[in-house]
């Protein structure tokens, strides 16, 4: 029996036969579409808030996205362990 998209299930029609797996992975794209907008900002605002002086700011801002795998997010908090900016000088963390 050939499965329906979850689209076609909760009555929005394509019009498209497409596959299951290519269903999941449209969807999959369009999640992750529509979060990078708000995980970019983050990383901004951050960045925005260290070019400012404001450390204590970066640090918020950059912590949350480096817990959950950012490099960049990491990069930048490093640097700031680094040189004690917002955060006591700590080598090692």
């Amino acid at each position: 029996m050939p499965r329906s998209c979850p689209a076609v299930i909760v009555g929005i029609s394509t019009g498209i036969d497409i596959s299951m797996r290519a269903c999941y992975q449209l969807i999959l794209l369009v999640i992750c579409i529509s979060v990078l907008p708000a995980v970019l900002a983050d990383f901004k605002a951050g960045g925005e808030a260290y070019k400012n002086g404001d450390y204590e700011t970066a640090v918020k801002e950059f912590l949350p996205l480096a817990e959950n795998g950012d490099h960049r997010a990491m990069y930048a908090l490093g640097s700031m362990y680094a040189a004690g900016h917002g955060v006591p000088r700590d080598l090692e963390e």
